[in-house]
């Protein structure tokens, strides 16, 4: 192994940066901290099998809302680190536009993109055609007349391509926000391998703009280990701010299982 060590990031919000200085995903499981219902699963690599973090179920009703300033410690407490130059890490900050609410949505694991923002119009395909992962929310029961009315784009969607091994382990994360009100949009990944029983953070990202559009960070890791094969995963954490109100979705990866050169 080449390289174990992170990059910290100085606090810039004008550009793409790699790497940062927040913790890595840690004990191989994420502790879902919702406030109607906790889900916890811890997911144990065994012979052959595929370790996973825990997820809470895709759905409107484990969506949570919170203050802008408990968002941070909502996030900690499930088990997701956010990066110092994210406005979620300081709502109040220089450049960061004013939000009266961040709204949560809790992680997801399945293939494909996740919706995480204000509800898309009915019959919307997610970017590239790709199907969405854990979209079951029904558009027309929890879109306000005056949410019709502004979001007339085609929402917000979050996808970790599943890593590619060979000479380095690298997945990107992606955040795809076509909405009217966007203010600011961040994305921020890592690529993580399976050892000791954890997932270890070998490198992560993290990139922002201040309004929509199409949105990637990749994370690249410098690995070398020709006769054995890991697993490496990708996760990608997206935040947007459409018409002062913040929206929160996390997605991770297939997993990768291969030897590297």
């Amino acid at each position: 192994m080449k390289n174990r060590l992170r990059f910290g990031l100085a606090r810039d919000r004008s550009g793409v940066r790699s790497g940062s200085d927040w913790r890595s995903f840690r004990s191989g499981r994420l502790l879902v901290a919702l406030a109607a219902a906790a889900v916890a699963v811890i997911a144990v690599s065994g012979a052959g099998a595929e370790p996973r973090h825990a997820t809470a179920p895709p759905s409107a009703a484990g969506e949570l809302t919170v203050a802008p300033q408990d968002a941070l410690g909502v996030l900690n407490a499930m088990g997701i680190s956010v990066p110092a130059q994210s406005c979620l890490a300081n709502v109040s900050a220089a450049g960061c536009p004013p939000v009266t609410k961040i709204i949560i949505h809790p992680p997801v694991n399945t293939p494909g993109w996740v919706s995480f923002g204000p509800p898309p119009p009915a019959g919307t395909a997610p970017p590239s055609g790709i199907q969405a992962s854990g979209e079951t929310r029904s558009v027309q029961s929890i879109r306000s007349p005056k949410h019709a009315a502004e979001y007339d784009g085609t929402g917000c969607w979050t996808t970790a391509t599943t890593p590619n091994v060979y000479s380095t382990a690298s997945s990107t994360a992606q955040n795809v926000c076509n909405e009217s009100g966007v203010s600011d949009q961040e994305t921020w990944g890592q690529i993580s391998r399976w050892q000791n029983n954890a997932w270890a953070t070998m490198n992560d990202c993290y990139t922002n703009a201040p309004t929509d559009g199409w949105q990637s960070c990749t994370s690249t890791f410098d690995c070398y280990h020709p006769t054995v094969a890991y697993r490496y995963v990708g996760f990608a954490n997206a935040y947007s701010v459409i018409y002062g109100v913040g929206y929160f979705g996390s997605h991770q990866s297939d997993t990768d299982y291969s030897v590297c050169y």
